[in-house]
């Protein structure tokens, strides 16, 4: 099978909706992973002048590189859609980190890349932005092909760390309860991670997450609290877990938060801190200000407002 992939180039006009074109399926067995290469990107207008106060397009954070690729599952037929953003600062030669956006639906919620974008987190941070075709409640299979097929991809095609301090996780709702798991049950695997607004406390619900965990043993290795428990001593030493809500979950986060002070780990808590109560979804007002508190637990400020590229990049070497 051979390596390609498509790559497109958007500004804040037009914001990723659904991919505009299908990429070859990627088997990382046979082909070298460094090979993905895009034509030339010209990468994002200036600061406007014009833009009111708090549009990102004030400061030049709105223009990204996007490519859409296809990665094969670990356990039978077909592939999983896989999108990457780039930021306006990539360095072919440097350490980025990456944040994976873990969808909240049943396959790809594409409305936390256009949140990214439109609020130019990548830029500010200098993160890779990875979005793949994944959700439910994941479950060991998720981790596996994480670590075995789409973490490699990453990190063999771009300029990564390559370690877990450049290993971040988001995701809300169901995926916040997973961004959590899989970190607390891969601690020297990820880095860092953001729950918003997730059922953290459920111990008893296997029902509700039939589908995805196989027996009930799983389910209970997976679930926060009980992981929490288990895994206390990894995450005493720095703070690495950022817990926020205060809409539809919110009772949990709080309960949760408890439960981390009462077990000495270290982490990031607030709740109804972004000018009310945010609605249960990507473009609420939380993102922006939960990734500010994990990029503080990791010690990266925001970048200073970014200067026009010259638009002869690539996509990797």
């Amino acid at each position: 099978m051979s390596l390609s992939a498509t790559t497109k180039t958007h500004v804040s006009e037009n914001l990723p909706k659904k991919p505009e074109s299908r990429a070859a399926v990627i088997d990382p067995a046979v082909e070298p992973l460094a090979e993905l290469a895009g034509p030339a990107a010209p990468v994002g207008p200036a600061p406007r002048a014009d833009a009111p106060a708090g549009d990102p397009a004030a400061e030049g954070f709105v223009s990204f590189r996007r490519t859409v690729c296809h990665l094969p599952r670990l356990v039978g037929k077909g592939t999983r859609e896989v999108e990457v953003v780039l930021p306006g600062g990539y360095d072919p030669q440097g350490r980025h980190r990456v944040l994976y956006l873990l969808s909240a639906g049943g396959s790809k919620d594409t409305e936390s890349l256009r949140q990214v974008v439109k609020l130019g987190l990548h830029d500010r941070y200098g993160l890779i932005c990875v979005l793949p075709t994944m959700g439910g409640w994941y479950p060991q299979s998720s981790a596996d092909w994480m670590q075995h097929v789409l973490v490699p991809y990453i990190e063999g095609t771009y300029a990564t760390r390559g370690d877990a301090e450049g290993r971040l996780l988001v995701g809300f709702s169901k995926s916040g309860w997973g961004a959590l798991s899989l970190i607390l049950c891969n601690p020297d695997y990820f880095g860092y991670t953001i729950s918003w607004d997730a059922p953290l406390m459920w111990e008893d619900k296997m029902g509700l997450a039939k589908g995805s965990y196989k027996s009930m043993e799983e389910f209970r290795h997976y679930q926060p609290v009980g992981a929490a428990r288990r895994q206390a001593a990894h995450f005493r030493e720095r703070a690495r877990l950022v817990v926020h809500g205060s809409a539809f979950w919110g009772g949990h986060a709080k309960r949760y938060h408890e439960l981390l002070e009462s077990l000495g780990i270290r982490h990031h808590y607030a709740e109804g801190e972004y000018g009310g109560r945010p609605g249960h979804r990507w473009d609420s007002g939380w993102l922006a200000p939960a990734l500010a508190a994990m990029m503080d637990q990791v010690g990266v400020p925001p970048a200073a407002p970014m200067k026009p590229r010259t638009g002869k990049e690539t996509l990797g070497d």
